[in-house]
């Protein structure tokens, strides 16, 4: 009789104990396929709020000096601005540097002639007005600027300059319309530029020269840091035709200075960055632009983006860690873990001893009832 009341026992509790794993294994499944998909909602979000972010500091970077040579071409085309005046030209580059941001370092016009005018902002981001055509013998002179905005001292002089020679110059002239130049270093500050040339016409569609908005790349290095800060995120932005460094988040050179006085461009392929190399060397070889890379004990999302106007074509990369949204996560899912264990094992302890006093009566009845048939 002894045995049949554990049998009866074990049944009982054994059907409890595996509906109640059942139900609990079911929870868990549910709540960890939920906190999957939460996850990569996540990071999709912020992948594309990322990706967002920086597109709109890139589009206002480059807009700028478009918008500079858009609003000042017909001045000079039409000839509103009488070039010949010396101190009307001096007013009006001047006039246009400091009205603008210190991302734009000069603005000037190059004529077919091989003159040269306009207005720059020195190391100390003083404004100087440019000035090279047959009285400076073909050299570019720099003065300071007066409270009138006209030229005071004369404050440097270069060697002989012809702004026909110039990238941003034959490119507008070979394009016949709006174009970047090909990126280069700045001759005064330690930077990387790129100059915005805008060709312009007489009545006769005659070529009388080039107007150019020339900006340094320290700008949009900044903002992409604050970006990167915000989002935890490594973003890096290159030339697709080479692979060279533009623009990057992590206050790391995009170019090194040479001996000779050049420079040697920094490929991407060079950085000391596994996830931006590794999926970088995958994105040459497929047509993805998403890729997840392990490393370092994390996994780390990498998001290609095109970003093309005339005479640029870039690449913007963007790799956010997975842990900075998984950690919290993975902290409260073993809490659930072990919360749920110990619920489990108190439930199946208090059923088990439920149970037997449950039956006790009934056993205890079965005993008195084989006692009396004895």
């Amino acid at each position: 009789m002894e045995k049949k009341k554990y049998s009866i026992r074990f049944a009982i509790n054994l059907s409890f104990i595996i509906l109640i794993i059942i139900i609990f294994s079911l929870i868990a499944y549910f709540g960890f396929f939920s906190w999957k998909s939460a996850k990569e909602n996540i990071l999709t979000k912020i992948n594309n709020d990322t990706n967002k972010d920086i597109l709109n500091n890139v589009e206002n970077f480059i807009n700028n000096p478009l918008y500079i040579n858009e609003t000042n071409h017909n001045l000079i085309q039409s000839g509103i601005v009488n070039l010949k005046d010396k101190k009307e030209r001096e007013k009006y580059f001047s006039g246009v540097i400091k009205a603008s941001n210190n991302q734009v370092y000069s603005f000037s016009y190059g004529m077919e002639d091989g003159e040269y005018y306009g207005a720059r902002r020195n190391s100390k981001n003083e404004i100087e007005i440019i000035e090279n055509n047959s009285e400076t013998d073909g050299k570019s002179r720099y003065y300071s600027v007066t409270n009138d905005l006209t030229s005071g001292n004369l404050v440097d002089e270069t060697e002989k300059f012809d702004p026909r020679t110039r990238d941003w110059y034959k490119s507008a002239k070979e394009k016949q319309k709006p174009v970047f130049s090909p990126i280069y270093k700045h001759f005064v500050m330690d930077d990387l530029a790129i100059s915005a040339a805008y060709p312009i016409y007489n009545k006769n569609d005659i070529l009388q020269g080039v107007l150019g908005t020339h900006i340094i790349f320290s700008g949009i290095n900044n903002h992409l840091r604050e970006i990167a800060k915000n989002k935890n995120a490594d973003i890096y932005i290159l030339e697709r035709s080479t692979g060279q460094l533009v623009a990057n988040s992590l206050k790391q050179p995009n170019f090194k200075n040479l001996r000779d006085g050049k420079i040697k461009r920094i490929n991407v392929e060079e950085i000391d960055n596994k996830p931006i190399t590794e999926s970088y060397a995958n994105y040459k070889n497929s047509l993805k632009n998403h890729f997840l890379i392990n490393s370092k004990n994390d996994k780390f999302h990498v998001t290609f983006t095109d970003y093309k106007k005339e005479g640029i074509d870039w690449i913007i990369i963007t790799s956010i860690p997975e842990s900075q949204f998984t950690a919290v996560m993975s902290k409260n899912i073993n809490a659930f873990v072990l919360l749920s264990t110990i619920i489990l094992v108190l439930s199946i302890l208090i059923y088990i001893k439920s149970t037997g006093n449950v039956l006790k009566p009934i056993y205890n009845l079965i005993d008195a009832t084989e006692k009396f048939s004895k």
